[in-house]
């Protein structure tokens, strides 16, 4: 057996019984092996694939029996890929990949409560582990806007990425409910001696009234005091929403009265004219 490095003549001399000789050759041709490559080591997270590519020869014999240059793996544990590149001399060279597997987070989300559209802006919570992004119609910075998403179910996706930096996601549905449209007049003016007077202007009907003076439903101007006071209407609806509005009734003050003194008269004194401090009122009297 010979074992050469390179191409070597290989020469042979016979000499048969009669001391005749005779000589011959061969030429070994010694061909390069291919330089097999299956790329470099990569790392992915459960779930995800990778692309090996082999290079260094004319065919390649992948593992599980792929002769593609490229193949797309999905392991999911780390496994190490082998490959087998054949030259167009038939010389072959093997080489091996491995592909490591990181754990993904186990990421969850609580379920939302539903809201009115007008409530303002809130932070989202109940994604776990904390740490991780909020994302969705209406959402920005972590925070939900119910009049951004409008009415409606939304979808609220929840992000977290590990220290692998592998990334799960959990969904909730938030739904926005409308609000009532709530509207309430002022009532009239009143004097300060005025009968209770019973607030019916809010609209829709049902409401709760409050505010200074004010007892289910009743507005006492005696109690309030001669002054504007500012009244509140609250009307919840049956979606659990409620909105309110303000009203202001004015409580006037009663006025002060001094008639001016009238000296003594006599049954035939003509008549005079009586006069108070305030003008436009009724003198009344026998």
């Amino acid at each position: 057996d010979v074992f050469p490095t390179s191409n070597t003549t290989y020469s042979v001399t016979v000499t048969d019984v009669n001391s005749c000789e005779g000589t011959g050759s061969v030429v070994v041709n010694v061909n390069p092996l291919p330089t097999a490559s299956a790329g470099t080591n990569q790392s992915i997270c459960i779930g995800q694939s990778a692309t090996i590519t082999a290079t260094g020869g004319g065919t390649y014999r992948w593992d599980g029996g792929s002769t593609q240059v490229s193949r797309t793996v999905s392991p999911t544990t780390t496994t190490k890929y082998f490959v087998t590149v054949t030259s167009a001399q038939r010389c072959e060279d093997s080489a091996s990949v491995t592909v490591s597997v990181k754990p993904v987070p186990n990421v969850t989300l609580s379920p939302f409560t539903d809201v009115c559209i007008n409530v303002p802006s809130f932070s989202l919570t109940g994604g776990s582990p904390s740490g991780g992004t909020y994302s969705g119609n209406g959402v920005a910075s972590n925070q939900f806007s119910p009049a951004n998403a409008g009415l409606g179910t939304h979808i609220i996706t929840y992000t977290y990425t590990n220290a692998n930096n592998c990334s799960s996601t959990a969904q909730q549905n938030i739904t926005v409910h409308s609000s009532p449209n709530v509207t309430f007049s002022n009532p009239p003016d009143l004097c300060v001696d005025a009968r209770p007077l019973a607030l019916s202007t809010g609209s829709p009907s049902g409401g709760i009234y409050s505010g200074s003076g004010v007892t289910s439903g009743i507005f006492y101007p005696a109690i309030a005091g001669s002054s504007s006071h500012t009244l509140k209407y609250v009307f919840s609806s049956s979606n659990g929403c409620k909105d309110s509005a303000n009203a202001t009734v004015k409580v006037n003050p009663l006025p002060k009265v001094i008639l001016s003194p009238v000296n003594p008269l006599c049954d035939n004194s003509a008549s005079i004219q009586l006069q108070a401090n305030i003008s436009g009122g009724l003198f009344t009297g026998n």
